[in-house]
């Protein structure tokens, strides 16, 4: 087999070297973008599975804070019982003789 390869032109061996190489280069081509197709795949799955329902629960953040700046202040419970105006942030008084 040797022999034959020996005997050959020069320009011969260059346009099989070439072609080999050209192979080559094809099948990595081919297992590159196999291997990034299974990447791309992976990482769907990552953003629909982990990052999905993230997503869904800032629609539905950003849809009660614009419920709650629409609506008075009176109309929530919270703000009725106890506003943050109107807590200076100290304890209530306690009485003295009650306590042991």
């Amino acid at each position: 087999m040797v022999g034959w390869l020996a005997d050959a032109p020069v320009a011969r061996k260059l346009t099989l070297l070439v072609l080999l190489g050209c192979t080559v280069a094809g099948l990595v081509l081919a297992v590159g973008v196999t291997g990034l197709g299974q990447v791309n795949g992976r990482a769907a799955s990552i953003y629909h599975r982990n990052l999905g329902p993230v997503t869904e629960l800032i629609g539905v953040n950003s849809a009660a804070l614009s419920i709650r700046r629409t609506w008075p202040a009176s109309a929530w419970p919270a703000a009725r019982s106890r506003s943050p105006r109107s807590w200076n942030g100290s304890r209530p008084a306690t009485n003295a003789s009650t306590a042991t």
